[in-house]
């Protein structure tokens, strides 16, 4: 899962990287078109009425939040996440410390707690993901490639398969085409039948017409609607996840909205994927703006701020929004009502220490809940489970976010 660039305008001055990696809204962002179904395409899995939530538990926090603080209960399927592609066509379990034991243990408990829960391959160009799908699905490894991720998925007991390709180029579409319909028909020998959902990047590098050559292939297509801003040149200090926007342009584009959720899901549903079988995504993080010149408080501070001299941007899991950016430390909290999302604010004297924090709380999440309710999308999916563990908490407390997507949905 990576930073992506939104706009033409950019030219990245950073890049973040996270490892491995509903109705119009009135917002004034643009209606959807109407939905342009795919001729004899499978209803997704799950029953007409009900909504997912998907979360991506990763390998390798297992010893900071081991299987057993897993908040099953609040979801409908958990991704296992990541095993790597290998450009031979084998895959590495070892990079992430995805052992047989582990495996065994997330399969168990999400069983017991009756969810379903997928095997989780791949992830973006800085783990090398990117470079094994490459090499993994070409003609001459990809059945291969198919066969091992099948006998993984079977081996330890796992659902299903998520295929987290990123960073698709025109030059791989081919492969990646036929990779996916011969998973499909692989999986499709399986009883019972096993998922197999993917989480397409949006922005810039998405591919939502790609995506729909092979729609009805996949069970959940869970769009990666978060890092949608940046400090790019051209730019202005925006969310990570906006619902809506409002309308507002690039100040140095006219005509050009910045980007937000709605307009990511109307890409896509104007590909022609059905909206039941899409889900829009959410960040279990914080991205700190810091510093800059030349808006109209000095630094960043607010949202919809230019500069002359470009703030940086970091990343924070929820977490630490919560515990380290208080308002005793002078960071102030609003609710942005147009994008339906908060940001911590910190105007400082010195326009160095100043910040904008955009995240995801409660309210956000239950917004996005009813868009994806209001909308007819098929559900949730969160980008992962560690960022919104707290320790030591109990009940809905010890992940307060992934808990609220799932009371709302």
């Amino acid at each position: 899962m990576i930073l992506r660039r939104f706009s033409h305008l950019v030219s990245p001055l950073f890049i973040i990287i996270a490892l491995a990696a509903c109705g119009s809204s009135g917002s004034g962002d643009t209606p959807p078109p109407a939905s342009q179904s795919n001729t004899g395409a499978a209803q997704p899995t799950a029953p007409s009425g009900t909504k997912w939530l998907t979360v991506y538990y990763p390998s390798y926090q297992q010893f900071t939040m081991p299987p057993a603080e897993v908040n099953y209960t609040s979801l409908t399927y958990l991704i296992h996440w990541p095993v790597m592609p290998v450009a031979d066509g084998s895959l590495d379990t070892k990079s992430n410390d995805f052992s047989p034991e582990h495996s065994q243990d997330v399969v168990t408990r999400s069983h017991t707690a009756g969810i379903k829960v997928l095997l989780g391959v791949g992830g973006d160009a800085a783990s090398g993901a990117t470079a094994g799908f490459k090499g993994a699905t070409s003609p001459a490894n990809r059945q291969a490639f198919v066969n091992n991720i099948v006998k993984l998925m079977k081996d330890r007991g796992y659902d299903g398969v998520d295929i987290n390709w990123e960073e698709i180029k025109p030059a791989d579409d081919a492969n990646f085409l036929a990779f996916i319909r011969d998973l499909r028909q692989a999986l499709d020998t399986v009883n019972p039948r096993p998922l197999l959902t993917i989480p397409p990047t949006t922005g810039d590098d998405g591919r939502p017409e790609l995506i729909a050559q092979v729609a009805t292939l996949f069970d959940q297509i869970n769009l990666q609607t978060y890092v949608m801003a940046g400090p790019y040149e051209g730019w202005v200090t925006w969310f990570n996840s906006a619902l809506n926007n409002g309308g507002f342009e690039f100040p140095a584009s006219p005509g050009e909205q910045v980007p937000s959720i709605d307009r990511e899901v109307a890409r896509f549903q104007a590909a022609g994927i059905p909206l039941n079988r899409m889900a829009l995504g959410a960040q279990l993080a914080g991205f700190i703006w810091a510093g800059g010149k030349g808006t109209s408080t000095g630094g960043a501070t607010a949202p919809r701020q230019s500069w002359t001299t470009a703030p940086t941007q970091s990343m924070v899991d929820y977490s630490a929004v919560v515990n380290d950016l208080t308002a005793a430390k002078g960071y102030q909290k609003q609710f942005d009502a147009v994008a339906q999302v908060p940001y911590l604010s910190l105007d400082s004297k010195d326009d160095a220490q100043d910040r904008f924090v955009s995240y995801e709380d409660e309210q956000s999440i239950q917004a996005k809940a009813k868009y994806v309710n209001d909308k007819g999308l098929g559900g949730m999916f969160m980008f992962e489970m560690f960022g919104d563990y707290f320790p030591g908490k109990q009940g809905a407390e010890k992940h307060p976010l992934v808990s609220a997507a799932g009371a709302a949905l």
